[in-house]
């Protein structure tokens, strides 16, 4: 590095590392899978109440979730498989599939955002770690549900997937989305007289 460049801050970006591609493909893939189950055609009922189930034990403890969620860890993944466990169990207790939301700080947003139990919520949640997160996920999408606010479950995942990043850039990308203000065009200054 010359003299003249800076090396780039810790957690200067707003995303992120980049998923390797197939981890990313395990992550469209598993979500597709979960979205096909809830489809209102030919919605798989039982398929969710085992996916709930899930809910109720740690991540990856229950093996009646393995038919649903084995096939697309692949015999050599390297992504940390409890968060597809604890998507799995979360999608199963509120399978919205039409969330495009960027993070679920938006979703939060969404979830009436004014309400101090909401940020309180929210705020309990960018502060836990990941060994508290999976139940502190469950009230968090459990008030969602109650809101009906949708929630981009892919994203989730990759977010989770990146939760103990040293920079904390999931939780920072988080809390701008739920805590943005657009701010209000300014109406007649002196040059519109």
């Amino acid at each position: 590095m010359e003299n003249n460049e800076q090396a780039p801050r810790p957690g200067a970006g707003s995303a992120p590392r980049p998923m390797h591609p197939e981890g990313e493909h395990r992550v469209r893939e598993f979500v597709n899978s979960l979205r096909r189950l809830a489809h209102p055609e030919h919605e798989d009922r039982e398929a969710l109440a085992s996916l709930r189930r899930g809910l109720s034990r740690p991540p990856g403890e229950d093996p009646a979730l393995d038919r649903y969620i084995a096939p697309y860890l692949g015999p050599e993944c390297r992504l940390p498989d409890r968060w597809f466990y604890v998507v799995g169990s979360l999608f199963g207790l509120y399978s919205d599939a039409s969330g495009n939301n960027r993070s679920l700080g938006e979703s939060f947003r969404g979830a009436d955002a004014e309400r101090e139990s909401t940020r309180a919520r929210f705020l309990t949640l960018l502060a836990c770690d990941s060994d508290d997160l999976p139940g502190q996920l469950r009230h968090a999408i459990s008030l969602l549900k109650a809101h009906e606010a949708p929630v981009n479950w892919e994203q989730l995942l990759r977010d989770l997937l990146c939760w103990e990043q040293e920079e904390r850039t999931v939780q920072r990308r988080w809390a701008r989305h739920f805590f943005y203000q657009p701010r209000p065009e300014q109406k007649g200054t002196d040059d519109d007289e």
